[in-house]
């Protein structure tokens, strides 16, 4: 299981989720665009270590990320959350 984080989330969130990511023994987590990640302060700070132990790439686009994820045999699901 892998996890593709999209940019616009906050640096605190990220490193809780590479937290969870960890917890969860994922396979990698693919950071898209801008998204905050190693070696951002805030990043570091939230994920408490779990950046060491979690592998994280960045990518290009979501395009590139799905089109590696279905060549290594994943099968590719979304989630989105919405504003009120």
């Amino acid at each position: 299981l892998s996890v593709v984080l999209l940019d616009g989330l906050p640096a605190l969130e990220v490193g809780c989720l590479l937290r969870t990511c960890e917890t969860a023994h994922l396979r990698r987590v693919l950071l898209l665009g801008r998204a905050p990640g190693p070696p951002d302060p805030q990043v570091l700070k939230t994920s408490l270590g779990s950046e060491r132990r979690v592998p994280i790439r960045r990518m290009g686009s979501l395009r590139e990320a799905v089109v590696m994820l279905r060549e290594t045999g994943h099968t590719i699901w979304g989630l989105a959350g919405a504003d009120d």
